[in-house]
């Protein structure tokens, strides 16, 4: 990769977001159909791929700090990850107002 990323990372962290999707959803008491499992696995291991933009950043992170910042991620889902990314450029910005 041109990025200096190894492919193998990429592969983790997508791996990560499959993962953390599909046990979410083993732990729901109503249970998903394929197609939604699917779907959610798509979209948390777009998620963790999030944590790969750190690398960016901050070059020298570990990989096991990526990881789990992509773990987190996945978690948290993608409401979450919005909510908090706008509560934070909110107060970055100066804006205090919060919904």
């Amino acid at each position: 990769m041109s990025s200096g990323v190894p492919e193998t990372y990429i592969l983790y962290l997508v791996l990560v977001g499959i993962i953390v999707s599909i046990g979410k959803s083993l732990i729901k008491e109503e249970m998903d159909s394929f197609r939604i499992i699917v779907g959610k696995a798509i979209v948390t291991a777009a998620m963790s791929l999030m944590a790969g933009s750190l690398l960016l950043f901050y070059s020298t992170l570990p990989p096991l700090a990526i990881l789990g910042v992509a773990s987190a991620f996945a978690t948290f889902g993608v409401e979450g990850s919005i909510k908090l990314i706008k509560d934070f450029t909110r107060k970055r910005m100066g804006d205090d107002e919060t919904k």
